[in-house]
């Protein structure tokens, strides 16, 4: 509307309504507000049980399986950044996910979707495979037992 002429109110004019109000600084401080506690709940850290050089291949395939690639590895460090220029878009270009050593365990940092999904996706074959020993220990001769109740079907 500036550039057409039809507006009532210059840009000068238009910014003082807006930051003069009192809506204007509701909307301002929440602004600030949110910004100085995005890194709190924007960004994750969560420990994984995995041997770093051991499953140095199922933490690449996780990672691979999640469109990150392997960009930096270092003093028990590997760093992976997204691999298509629009999840980087996506993930607004704050798409480093650090992967270190932690003796017998390691330490996934970074955004903290990306960060559970990799999480999730490592662990779930371990899930799995305990699902499928206790369903052997319920499935007796197409049985299905569940000895807590004394139920047989």
């Amino acid at each position: 509307m500036l550039a057409t002429g039809t507006s009532r109110a210059d840009a000068g004019r238009d910014l003082a309504e807006l930051f003069g109000s009192q809506r204007g600084r509701l909307m301002l401080a929440v602004i600030v507000v949110v910004a100085a506690f995005y890194p709190k709940f924007g960004f994750a850290r969560r420990t994984v049980a995995a041997d770093f050089t051991g499953d140095r291949e199922l933490i690449l395939s996780t990672f691979r399986a999640n469109g990150f690639s392997l960009v930096r590895e270092q003093d028990g460090t590997m760093v992976f950044r997204a691999s298509s220029p629009l999840k980087r878009a996506l993930l607004l270009w704050e798409d480093r996910i650090a992967v270190t050593d932690a003796g017998g365990s390691v330490v996934l940092d970074g955004i903290r979707k990306e960060v559970v999904k990799a999480e999730f996706r490592s662990g779930r074959t371990s899930k799995t495979d305990r699902f499928s020993e206790m369903r052997k220990d319920l499935v007796v001769n197409n049985m299905i037992r569940i000895p807590a109740l004394g139920i047989k079907k």
